[in-house]
């Protein structure tokens, strides 16, 4: 009898190690099938200049959804709805500037495009007069409005913000969040200084702006305490004309001062106090923007897990798959080679291997390429708010963007302390690839779509190259991108995803 249980129980550990080592084989199968070729291909495709720049609100972006969404049926991936098939469909009016806006001081007229550009707030006609606000800024320490009035005049403000810490700093620095507390102190428009911060320059509001993003960011404001924004001041919002300038054109408005933007700046800083005053000139400043509807779309597919009970669970794997489109006068492409084409080709490329693993992972995996990321995460923000899966059924966000430039054999990987599992995954996960993981000390958990998640306490990971100075610009090209990168990249996801999926767990934080 005892030797009848000893062979019963050799013969189940001989059916668990057969059953491992078969899966692992088939797991292996789907690992070799992504391809860092076949990834280039998806690269070029989408970053092509035909597509011009996959900006939000464009009728390329939605050709982008497209293409994706036709990957997504011939994977076999299950769509999220009968009606809306892979498309989860966001209602995104916005705004952007019509026709030339008009910038006159003391008689002279400046050109738009070479000396100012219009910013897609509000439309007005103003001559008034003009008062320096600094860096127009309002925290619970800090106060740009502090003793003057600017009410029923222009503000001119510049870029950056004091060396100060603290929750509200983040924020309150936002353009649109200066251009709010400009309404709330009864400015009628805003002159926007920039090149004072190198960092700062990288974020002006963008040329078509989301109403979903002003109510974004009026409700981080709220939660921090800053202000509360109501529909009023909305209203003041669309007549509410406002333009960039260049340092230049700031200073010849601040000559009959006898004082430059530099000094002043100089000046705030080292006091770390506002000094804020009225100046002589009167300005002319007409704008027009029109308000626009649009129908932008995050693009889903599910590939359901075997599990009767743990299919119901999901891991989220994500890329952003918009860019800024183009320039101003229309004659740069900004095409996003890496900013994120890379992203969407590594998540394609893993959708495909999911399809081909004969023994699937008992819990789903829900591929997402977001919409409108460029624009403030819009598209996550939406998704988190209007989930196809509950959030409580989420066990992670594996985030792709930009992952084919610099270093072929390391990637730069986030992910918070305290999903301690999640990280120990990726670790073993990296070393069965050949790539090696940059941790750093500083998780970035903002600056991409994982934010929406972790804000909804979600652990994640994100990948990320590091970028470089080709962010955002023309030089952002399918040429510079590495297929060996992505492909390896991509198999770490692809792994990592599978491990979870199969992890008996249900939490990442142990």
């Amino acid at each position: 009898m005892k030797c009848a249980k000893t062979r019963i129980i050799i013969f189940l550990i001989l059916i668990f190690i057969t059953s491992t080592v078969f899966s692992q084989i088939h797991n292996q199968s789907a690992l070799q099938s992504i391809s860092g070729i076949e990834a280039l291909y998806h690269v070029k495709f989408l970053s092509s200049d035909e597509f011009r720049g996959r900006a939000t609100f464009t009728q390329e972006q939605l050709i982008a959804a497209r293409y994706i969404a036709n990957e997504f049926e011939k994977y076999g991936l299950k769509p999220i709805s009968k009606t809306n098939k892979y498309y989860q469909s966001i209602k995104m009016d916005f705004a952007e500037v019509g026709i030339p806006g008009r910038l006159e001081i003391d008689g002279k007229i400046y050109e738009e495009g070479k000396d100012f550009q219009v910013a897609p707030v509000g439309s007005n006609k103003l001559e008034t007069g003009v008062v320096f606000a600094g860096y127009g800024i309002i925290t619970d320490d800090y106060n740009s409005y502090e003793n003057i009035d600017v009410k029923n005049k222009i503000v001119m403000i510049f870029e950056g913000k004091i060396h100060k810490k603290g929750p509200q700093w983040g924020v309150a620095s936002l353009h649109e969040i200066r251009v709010m507390q400009a309404i709330k102190n009864g400015a009628a428009g805003m002159i926007f200084v920039k090149g004072t911060s190198p960092r700062d320059h990288k974020f002006p509001i963008p040329s078509k702006l989301s109403f979903l993003r002003i109510k974004q960011i009026a409700d981080y404001a709220k939660k921090l305490k800053l202000f509360c924004w109501n529909d009023v001041l909305q209203e003041k919002w669309y007549s509410f004309p406002m333009v960039y300038i260049s340092l230049d054109i700031a200073n010849e408005i601040l000559k009959k001062e006898g004082k430059t933007i530099i000094e002043l700046k100089r000046k705030i800083d080292s006091n770390k106090k506002p000094c804020s005053f009225a100046l002589k000139q009167i300005v002319k400043l007409e704008t027009n923007v029109i308000q626009k509807k649009y129908q932008a779309m995050n693009v889903i597919g599910l590939f359901e897990g075997a599990d009767d009970i743990l299919k119901d669970e999901t891991i989220i794997i994500g890329a952003h798959y918009d860019h800024i489109g183009v320039s101003r006068d229309l004659k740069k492409i900004f095409n996003g080679a890496d900013d994120n084409a890379s992203g969407t080709a590594a998540l394609l490329e893993i959708a495909q291997a999911f399809t081909k693993c004969e023994i699937k992972p008992k819990r789903s995996i829900l591929f997402i390429t977001f919409t409108g990321e460029e624009s403030g995460c819009l598209g996550s923000q939406y998704y988190v708010d209007n989930p196809v899966i509950p959030l409580s059924k989420t066990i992670a966000i594996l985030n792709l963007d930009m992952v084919g430039r610099n270093n072929p054999n390391e990637i730069e990987l986030h992910c918070k302390d305290e999903n301690k599992n999640l990280l120990s995954i990726s670790i073993n996960m990296s070393k069965k690839i050949d790539i090696a993981l940059n941790i750093p000390e500083k998780v970035e958990t903002g600056g991409s779509d994982h934010s929406s998640f972790y804000k909804k306490g979600i652990p994640f990971i994100f990948y990320y190259d590091g970028g470089g100075d080709f962010a955002h610009k023309s030089t952002d090209t399918w040429e510079k991108i590495s297929p060996l990168k992505i492909e390896k990249v991509a198999r770490l996801c692809f792994l990592t995803a599978c491990k979870i999926a199969n992890q008996s767990f249900t939490s990442m934080k142990n």
